[in-house]
Formats: C-alpha cells, sequence, structure tokens
C-alpha cells in the first residue's frame, strides 16, 4: 500500500516571510482605542495634530465628538470643549455628562442666566453643589446687570427689588443666620452688599458689610468697591479710600472703582494723589473699543469719562481755558457723549457762565434723557 504524499511546509515558511512586514498593520489597535490612549499619554502636540485629522471625520459620529471633547479640554481650549459637548448632547440627548459639561461649560464662560435656565430642564441631573454654583453664578449675574438700564417697562427700583429678592430666595433663610464658612453663602452674602450698594441703601450696605467683616469675612475686590462707594456716596470719604485703593489695586481696570476712588481722593482734600491716580487711571483706557471681530470700532465711554474729570479737575485748579482745550479734543472723538457735555457744563458753570452751562446740560439731557446729573443740572 502507497502511503500519503507528505506535504512540503516550504510554502509555509514562504506565507509567514510574506505577511511578517504586515503583521504591525494587522495588528493595529482600534483608531479610536488609539485615540484614548493618546489623551491619557497627555501629548498636547499630537493630542492637537490628531484633532486636526479628527475634524475630516462624519459630523454624527458620537464617539469622535465625545473624543474632541475630551482633547480640547486637555488642551484648555474652553469654548471648542463647550461646542463638542454640545453636540454630543445633541447626537446623544440622555447622556447626562454631556449636558452636565454644556451647561457647567456656558456658566464657566459668563453665560450664568443661559446655564442655569438650560439645566432647569434636568435640575436633578446635578449634585447639590453644583445646583449651588449654578444658582450662585445667576444671582450673581443678575446683581452685576443692576448697572445695566432696565428692561423697558420697567424701573431700575423695581428691577433692584426683583434681584434683592432673588438673592434672600436662594439663600432660603435670614440673612442673621448666614453660615460664613460656606463658599456658596459667603459669596450671596457679599453679592447682597453690591446689590444693597447699587440700589443706594447705603446705611444698609455699610451695617451689613461691618457684620461680615466682625465675622471675619474677607472682602473681594468687587465688595470692597461697593462698600467704598456708599461710603463716599454718605461724605465719608476719608473713610472709604482704604476700599476703594484695595478694590482698584486687585482690578486696576474697574472702571466705577477707579473713578470713584478718584472723586473720594478729591473730596478728602489729596489733590495730588488724586491727579497722580487719575493719570494712571486714564493710561489704561483707550480711546477707542472694538476691533474686526465685531465689526465696528466705537468711542470707550470710559476713556471719555476719565477724561472729563481731569478737565473739570482743571477748571477747579483755575485753568478753565486748559478744560474746555481738552474738552475741545474729546469732541472730535466722541461728539454724541452725554457725559461731555455735562462735563462742558460744569466748565462753563465755573467760569461763572450759567447760561451756557444750562445749555450745555440740556443737550446732555437730549442725549440721553434718563442721565440723573444732566437731569439735576437742568
Amino acid at each position: 500500500m502507497r502511503s500519503a504524499p507528505k506535504l512540503s511546509i516550504l510554502p509555509l515558511w514562504l506565507t509567514v516571510a510574506w505577511l511578517l512586514p504586515c503583521l504591525p498593520q494587522l495588528v493595529r489597535a482600534d483608531p479610536a482605542t488609539e485615540r484614548w490612549t493618546l489623551l491619557e499619554s497627555g501629548d498636547r502636540e499630537k493630542i492637537a495634530a490628531e484633532l486636526t485629522e479628527i475634524a475630516k471625520l462624519t459630523e454624527s459620529d458620537l464617539g469622535v465628538w465625545q473624543w474632541r471633547a475630551r482633547a480640547h479640554a486637555a488642551l484648555g481650549q474652553k469654548v471648542e470643549e463647550l461646542a463638542a459637548w454640545k453636540r454630543v448632547a445633541e447626537l446623544d440627548p440622555e447622556d447626562r455628562n454631556a449636558f452636565r459639561a454644556t451647561v457647567l461649560g456656558l456658566a464657566d464662560l459668563g453665560a450664568a442666566q443661559r446655564a442655569y435656565d438650560l439645566a432647569q430642564r434636568h435640575w436633578d441631573w446635578f449634585e447639590a453643589e453644583a445646583q449651588q454654583r449654578l444658582a450662585g453664578s445667576q444671582v450673581a449675574a443678575r446683581v452685576r446687570h443692576m448697572e445695566l438700564p432696565p428692561a423697558p417697562g420697567t424701573s431700575s427700583q423695581e428691577s433692584a427689588e426683583a434681584v434683592l429678592k432673588r438673592l434672600d430666595q436662594t439663600l432660603g433663610k435670614p440673612w442673621e443666620s448666614v453660615n460664613w464658612a460656606s463658599p456658596f453663602e459667603k459669596r450671596l452674602a457679599q453679592d447682597r452688599l453690591v446689590a444693597l450698594n447699587n440700589m443706594a441703601r447705603f446705611r444698609e450696605a455699610i451695617a451689613f458689610a461691618k457684620t461680615m467683616q466682625e465675622a471675619g469675612v474677607e472682602l473681594p475686590g468687587y465688595a470692597q468697591a461697593a462698600l467704598g462707594n456708599s461710603l463716599a456716596s454718605l461724605n465719608r470719604p476719608g473713610q472709604s479710600l482704604p476700599y476703594l485703593r484695595k478694590a482698584v489695586q486687585e482690578n486696576p481696570f474697574d472702571v466705577a472703582a477707579g473713578m470713584q476712588l478718584y472723586y473720594s481722593l478729591i473730596d478728602a482734600g489729596k489733590y495730588r494723589e488724586a491727579d497722580q491716580h487719575l493719570t494712571e487711571h486714564i493710561t489704561r483706557q483707550a480711546y477707542w473699543k472694538g476691533d474686526d471681530f465685531i465689526g465696528e470700532t466705537l468711542a470707550n465711554e470710559a476713556r471719555i469719562q476719565a477724561d472729563c474729570a481731569r478737565a473739570v479737575g482743571l477748571a477747579l485748579g483755575l485753568d478753565p481755558k486748559g478744560a474746555e482745550r481738552r474738552l475741545s479734543t474729546l469732541a472730535d472723538v466722541a461728539p454724541g457723549s452725554s457725559d461731555l457735555r455735562i462735563a462742558f457744563a460744569e466748565v462753563e458753570l465755573i467760569r461763572g457762565r450759567p447760561r451756557a452751562a444750562l445749555e450745555e446740560a440740556h443737550q446732555s439731557l437730549a442725549l440721553e434723557p434718563e442721565m440723573s446729573s444732566a437731569q439735576a443740572a437742568v
């Protein structure tokens, strides 16, 4: 009987030799797995390069968008991260992590009211700490907006009262019971101090600030500015100076605090320091603001106000012609500025020309009917 023929093993070796160079491609990991491994490596340059490549992939690939969100976060690109999380939430509305990241990302970028409103759709998806953070940011934004004109059909007082009521509701207990060890409650109290000052309830603001100071609470710059303004508004410029100086030191670009410090220094008789401070304040303000991004360039009212104050100071220092020259220069920059017209009125009044001062005040009132200083002058 014949035995079965032996199979040659040569073809197998040839096959292996042929496949060997291809093994890395054959055993390569899944691209998605490689991306997450890259993200864990922290290699910012490679992550950025992969982001460029991955942008070419399909718009509906959920995994890709999840990776993009994490990658942008690793690179500190908050706007791009928010956009990616928003897309993830659109592709998978039940993705709680994406929804929370979208809401908190909006809050981090300053859109506190929008973040709070969006969070109401799934409020129970947020932990208590995140709920406090969103509520606190929302009410703080409303306090800041008190300085803006009120909504149509409402008065400034109505808007302010609504903000104060919202602060009370957010705290949920008497202000005498504030837990000063709680960052959330402490921040609410500081916002309440600002709100009281904005409402011209200066004595309440000062008393409330005293309560916080006695509790060992260190006021941040914006609260220091509010306390300083309340003291100055009650004709206590000397007492206001330490708080206003600290506020300006912490935030040199706080226009309101910077101007209030100037006026308080003048009222306290510190003319040399007032002039030096105003010079520094003016140099921090450009005449124009805006760029190609917003599509227009506008006169910077903060710079106009500071220069107007300098001009009035010159007039008070017995240099009315120098004051007029400065104001005339400003008229070329901002001919429609109500602050400029009221400054002209003050200079005319200092020069003993009340009729000319009244005409300037009327022009200011025509430009801005709600301007309190113009109303008082007329």
